[in-house]
Parts: C-alpha cells; sequence; structure tokens
C-alpha cells in the first residue's frame, strides 16, 4: 500500500504493479493502452471472484474480522499483476482514508474491497492480455499464442523469463 500512495503523487496516468516472478512486455502494455477501448477508471488484472476468506490464525492469509466481515472477498485482482488508472488510484486511497479502513496483508484484495465501496468494478484480462499462472499449471511457452499477452507466469524462473525476453524482441 506504500508504494501505492507514493505512486499516486507521481505525474503518470497507469500504476502498474508486477511481482518479480512474472514476465512483463511494457511496449505490448503500451500498445494495448493506446488502440484498446479501457474503461476511464481502469481497474484491471487477473481477476478472482468468489474469493473465501481465510479466518485460520496460523494461516499466510489469515483475515481477522476486524478487517472484513464478509465470508467472500469482493470480486479483486491476482496479486502478480495489475494495472490501475491514476484517477482509479486516487478515488481507492480517499475511500480507504475517508473510511478508516485499515489495509491487511492482503493488499489485492483489500484494493477489491476499496474498489467495490466507490462502484468500480475490475476489468478481466486474464487469458486475454494477461495470462496469470502458478508452476502448477501447464503452458506450451513455445505456442504462438503467448505473443498476445503483455503479463505472464507466476512464479517463473529466471531463465524462463530470459527465454520469454528474447522471444518478445526477436
Amino acid at each position: 500500500m506504500s508504494s501505492l500512495w507514493l505512486a499516486s503523487v507521481m505525474d503518470v496516468q497507469f500504476i502498474v504493479k508486477v511481482d518479480d516472478d512474472v514476465y512483463f512486455h511494457v511496449p505490448k502494455m503500451i500498445w494495448w493502452l493506446k488502440t484498446s477501448s479501457i474503461p476511464e477508471k481502469l481497474y484491471a488484472g487477473a481477476v478472482i471472484n468468489g474469493g473465501i476468506v481465510i479466518r485460520n490464525p496460523k494461516h499466510k492469509w489469515f483475515v481477522s474480522e476486524q478487517f472484513l466481515n464478509d465470508t467472500l472477498f469482493p470480486p479483486y485482482y491476482n496479486g502478480p499483476f495489475y494495472i490501475v488508472a491514476k484517477s482509479t488510484l486516487l478515488e481507492l486511497l480517499k475511500v480507504s482514508s475517508n473510511e478508516g479502513l485499515t489495509p491487511f496483508p492482503l493488499e489485492d484484495a483489500y484494493i477489491g474491497i476499496l474498489a467495490k465501496r466507490v462502484g468500480i468494478a475490475p476489468l478481466q484480462l486474464n487469458g486475454k492480455h494477461v495470462l496469470i499462472v502458478g508452476p502448477w499449471k501447464r503452458i506450451n511457452w513455445e505456442g504462438k499464442k503467448l505473443n498476445d499477452f503483455f503479463a505472464l507466469g507466476h512464479a517463473l524462473s529466471i531463465e524462463r523469463m530470459f527465454k520469454l525476453h528474447a522471444r518478445f524482441t526477436n
């Protein structure tokens, strides 16, 4: 959340959060932003619907009732990659401050709660321009379809990232 607060004061139109184990092709994303009909209040990524709130205090993703009383999270984007318009981010941060909502360790789900409060629905990019999959899913990394994506993977090795980069730059 601190990095999002910092990004909110920068002179930018969009803020992208990408994990270090995801391959991100910036020129392809910029092309998408310039050529697509995107919502003014962009909030996009690999959307998770119906995520269960974990109440076991020993679990890594535990969320106390003091932070969220519901049993399911509202739709939110999966943490390895997301993009938000700066105007959207400013609204999210404002509602966070005005309503005294305490951030909790699942920053992506927390942002989803804020988005729901201000009436902004996440735009699903997974499978269209983003392919966020973990190491458990078999992907044909040589397949031509991968050229359509600007964010790929999750838990990618550095070797895989170099191979993807070579593919996109050739």
